[in-house]
């Protein structure tokens, strides 16, 4: 039988992980950025019923982090999905909560959300803003507005 071709396909993965890398990599150029903070997990989920399309990592995690950062790349994605449908946030930053270990980093980007965990965590959401934005999952306008709900510095320089 033949196999419907879904939502995400592996080569748009694989083309998402290449970005995410030069983006870490431009952040490790900024003077006073964490040198150490130069990996994480990269999570899609659909926006209408939060199934979860992928996760995957990006850069090698430290080995004592990864289940942090796995962790982190759903429960961002998750919360964001509650918070979009039940008052409609765009970002997890609208939701963040660090006693509660809350973290920005998952944005609404056309009919998915992305999310990301490894980074500082305007990094993390700067990174899933860039992504969106390489995919034409949003305009430079939706990404610009949700930048401004955090002043995200790594977004803001950019643009």
């Amino acid at each position: 039988s033949h196999l419907k071709r879904r939502h995400v396909m592996p080569n748009n993965i694989k083309i998402t992980i290449k970005a995410a890398e030069v983006v870490i990599a431009n952040f490790l150029e900024i003077p006073d950025y964490p040198k150490d903070k130069a990996s994480g997990y990269l999570a899609e989920r659909r926006k209408k019923d939060g199934r979860v399309l992928f996760v995957t990592q990006v850069g090698e995690c430290p080995l004592g982090k990864i289940h942090r950062y796995f962790h982190f790349s759903l429960e961002k994605g998750e919360r964001l999905f509650q918070f979009f449908h039940s008052r409609g946030d765009v970002s997890s930053w609208q939701s963040k909560s660090n006693e509660e270990e809350k973290y920005p980093g998952a944005i609404i980007a056309g009919e998915s959300i992305l999310s990301f965990s490894g980074l500082p965590a305007l990094a993390d959401e700067a990174l899933s803003l860039i992504i969106a934005l390489r995919r034409n999952m949003m305009t430079s306008q939706q990404a610009s507005d949700i930048a401004h709900l955090s002043s995200n510095p790594y977004f803001l320089k950019k643009t």
